[in-house]
């Protein structure tokens, strides 16, 4: 006896293989959401690291600024290197004006930077809250703008554009919120720099006008030797903070005379072996004085070589050539310039003409060559008229 299948058995078959195609379809999906989201989650690891070795550069720009630009510019430098991140600008308020710092990968964005006018950007200036955005009308691309401040300031702004859509998220934002508070540390950075340099600067000017009474014959001797010594180094391709340190080192060079008797340095004779012996202590006293008031260490050493000279001759140690410090030998020729053409208690001036035939006669024996060509050019230009 033959056993009939029902009409509908065809079917059945064909809704089993429908299913199946259908299971598998699924399976595909679910494998290739495995896969996006794999890809997903190591795509946001890296989106990570790379902000961590950003803010690891930062704090090593912190470490060595020595302005606002440096800073700043450094920054956003940075920042554009992160692969996501095609625009980076910061914006800094100060007596009632924006200085802005920006980089961008877009040609277009940093040529239509008055984007940035919009206020929408400046809001968390005002608010203190974080507001990210959408830029339809440039590529649909993403923009987050930071207040950059804290609960004693605010500063400016920090903004961030972005060609991925979930870029700022909640991790992203909090490495960048570590960005605004290295931007306030670099900024106290700074001030407090500024503050430590004017202090010694007071300091060296108020050492100076003790020198200058106990010997009135060095009046505005470190002056003249500080600017002149400054202006030979710009042309040597000394940068912002060695001039610093030299026009300091270069107004107090002579601050070892403290502790020499008056009697000694307003003699109106010429020395005796021992007093002038007794002169020359002057650099070792200065350099422990300095030591003492806790200067920056170049500053005590620098006084204490700026009477060496280049064949051994000069004191206290005899260091000759490359043993001595540059900024000692450029001393060395403005403080013996300006100390020839200065009236003393035991002699009148010589002549601008003589201290520079002086100084060239003794090129490269008793100071450095490029010293006093670099000298001899600045006073043919007239340095002295100025």
């Amino acid at each position: 006896m033959r056993v009939r299948l029902p009409p509908s058995a065809p079917n059945f078959k064909m809704d089993i293989k429908e299913k199946i195609r259908e299971e598998v379809k699924k399976l595909s999906e679910l494998i290739e959401n495995l896969i996006k989201g794999k890809e997903w989650y190591k795509e946001k690891v890296l989106n990570l690291i790379s902000l961590q070795t950003i803010i690891r550069g930062i704090n090593q720009i912190i470490l060595r600024i020595k302005n606002e630009e440096d800073l700043f510019n450094g920054i956003v430098d940075l920042l554009i290197t992160q692969k996501n991140i095609i625009f980076a600008y910061i914006g800094i308020f100060k007596n009632g004006d924006l200085k802005s710092y920006l980089k961008s990968k877009n040609k277009f964005l940093e040529e239509n930077i008055k984007i940035l006018s919009d206020s929408k950007f400046f809001e968390p200036y005002f608010t203190g809250e974080i507001k990210i955005l959408n830029l339809n009308e440039f590529g649909n691309n993403r923009a987050i703008s930071l207040p950059i401040s804290d609960e004693e300031q605010r500063v400016g702004i920090f903004v961030l554009f972005s060609d991925k859509d979930n870029f700022f998220d909640e991790e992203e934002i909090n490495y960048l919120k570590e960005v605004t508070n290295d931007i306030l540390i670099g900024l106290r950075t700074l001030n407090y720099q500024k503050n430590i340099k004017n202090s010694l600067l007071n300091l060296a000017r108020g050492v100076t006008k003790i020198v200058e009474l106990r010997d009135p014959s060095s009046k505005n001797h470190g002056e003249f030797v500080a600017k002149l010594s400054c202006e030979i180094a710009k042309r040597l391709g000394f940068d912002e903070q060695e001039l610093e340190m030299l026009y300091i080192a270069s107004l107090i060079h002579d601050v070892g005379k403290i502790s020499i008797a008056m009697e000694i340095l307003n003699k109106p004779f010429k020395l005796r072996e021992v007093e002038y012996e007794w002169v020359k202590q002057h650099t070792y006293y200065g350099y422990e004085y300095l030591r003492e008031l806790e200067f920056p260490i170049q500053i005590p050493e620098i006084i204490y070589q700026h009477h060496e000279r280049i064949n051994g001759s000069g004191y206290p140690r005899g260091l000759k050539g490359d043993e001595i410090m540059l900024e000692a030998k450029i001393i060395a020729v403005s403080e013996v310039f300006h100390a020839m053409i200065s009236n003393k208690p035991y002699r009148p001036p010589h002549s601008v003409e003589d201290a520079l035939n002086y100084i060239k006669k003794n090129r490269g024996i008793l100071f450095d060559e490029k010293v006093v060509d670099t000298f001899v050019e600045i006073i043919n230009e007239g340095f002295l008229n100025k």
